[in-house]
């Protein structure tokens, strides 16, 4: 299936399948979005940086990424981290 034509969970309900609900979820929702946007402004070098310290910052950002069109998904290439 393309990405294009696959189903994408909302970000919200990820987190309330998880188990969290009211305003429990949307203060964890608004943490994942915020790790986003912290990485986004970082050079490839810097992303991979943070993966060897911190890979699970990386993952939760791309778990935002997945859940929003537009937004950036950081992918490890044999150079490092090529952001798209």
């Amino acid at each position: 299936m393309s990405e294009s034509t696959e189903i994408v969970v909302s970000l919200r309900n990820f987190v309330e399948d998880a188990g969290v609900y009211t305003d429990g979820a949307w203060e964890v929702t608004y943490a994942i979005e915020k790790c986003h946007d912290a990485l986004c402004p970082m050079d490839d070098e810097q992303i991979s940086s943070i993966h060897q310290v911190i890979p699970e910052l990386i993952q939760l950002a791309n778990q935002y990424a997945m859940r929003t069109p537009g937004k950036r998904v950081f992918k490890l290439n044999d150079y490092g981290y090529d952001v798209s």
